[in-house]
């Protein structure tokens, strides 16, 4: 398995635009975003822009924010240096941004704080949302319990079975969890769900949206809270700076990257390994999708049969079961990790055990 640093570097790096500049009017960012929904919808995300754009130009409005993230969610997070792990693995340098130790543990709580806050604003008493492992569910349930709102949560009827510890939490916080059973029983299909109850209680109700996805401007949103992580970063001690100097946004789009990166290179870095042709091997498809755009080429084994079974058989994650599938095909070229650690410890599982091997690393970023 190879690794960015082990990529030959070209001299002339491909012309990126300066996302931070967007969305457009529109709510475009290049290609992506706008919006194409139900014209029920229309008059509450126009509503909610015009709130949204408002609020942003007030001192008030982010004084609240960050107070909020402070004294209730518990920022900042520390940027831990995993000595021990680090040493494990032999020149690796790995840092945790300890995003598990916010109040509901994860990162999830940086936006549903600030969405809340435009909930309260806007005067809406029913709160609705989507999940897929759970965490986001939590936090806005954690919110909505905070601040009185009724809470309905939607997820996928086979992530409710696995992820019955976070649907435990959301009940106990006073939510109501749906389990959608239509299409895969996953997260589009709670996504698909939540719209549909929107469009029926558009008037009483806020949908908070978890990820950087949706109608504008909702991408807007989530791009502007969970902008507080790269914040905290950016105030690197000397030492660290030297050491953090690659990281590739898991949804492997350069544009999107941009709005969150930290080194001035690391965007032209995955790039020339694209246009270099590396073979990319990737837990999630959100990778893949945003590799093949840019006619990388790519492998995600995660709805691979034989990496199902592997699952089931050694009762680990998808994830963990597609590095021991690709170990056990041969693969060679580059893994890029996206939200699951589980397939990292797997891959320094294997090479412990002499399975692959690894070439050397300047950092892993979990």
């Amino acid at each position: 398995m190879k690794t960015f640093d082990n990529v030959p570097h070209n001299d002339e790096v491909e012309n990126i635009a300066d996302f931070n500049q967007y969305p457009d009017p529109s709510g475009h960012f290049g290609i992506h975003g706008g919006r194409f929904v139900s014209e029920t919808l229309m008059a509450a995300l126009e509503e909610l822009e015009t709130l949204y754009y408002k609020v942003k130009q007030d001192p008030k409005f982010w004084e609240e924010y960050h107070n909020d993230l402070v004294n209730y969610v518990g920022r900042p997070t520390p940027l831990y240096h995993a000595k021990r792990l680090s040493d494990e693995i032999g020149g690796a340098q790995i840092y945790f941004k300890r995003e598990d130790l916010n109040h509901t543990g994860a990162h999830k709580v940086n936006n549903t704080i600030g969405q809340a806050l435009l909930a309260k604003m806007s005067g809406k008493k029913r709160i609705i949302a989507e999940t897929g492992a759970g965490q986001h569910g939590v936090a806005t349930a954690t919110i909505a319990a905070r601040l009185g709102l009724e809470c309905i949560i939607y997820m996928g009827a086979d992530d409710v079975e696995r992820q019955k510890m976070n649907v435990y939490r959301m009940r106990l916080l006073g939510a109501k969890v749906v389990a959608v059973e239509s299409g895969s029983r996953t997260l589009k299909d709670a996504m698909n769900e939540a719209m549909r109850d929107w469009v029926t209680n558009v008037d009483t109700t806020y949908y908070i949206i978890g990820t950087v996805a949706g109608p504008h401007p909702y991408p807007l949103l989530v791009r502007d809270f969970q902008a507080i992580i790269g914040d905290e970063i950016k105030d690197l001690k000397p030492a660290e700076k030297d050491i953090v100097e690659r990281i590739v946004h898991s949804t492997a789009d350069p544009e999107y990257a941009k709005l969150v990166h930290i080194s001035d290179d690391f965007v032209d870095i995955a790039m020339k390994s694209l246009r270099n042709n590396e073979t990319i091997l990737t837990d999630i498809n959100m990778v893949k999708y945003g590799i093949t755009r840019y006619d990388g080429e790519v492998e995600c084994y995660i709805k691979n049969e034989e990496v199902k079974k592997i699952a089931k058989e050694h009762q680990i994650t998808r994830a963990a079961a597609a590095i021991r599938y690709a170990s056990e095909n041969d693969f060679e070229g580059i893994v890029v990790s996206g939200n699951a650690p589980t397939a990292v410890f797997e891959a320094m599982d294997l090479y412990e055990k002499g399975e692959i091997s690894v070439d050397s690393v300047d950092l892993v970023m979990i």
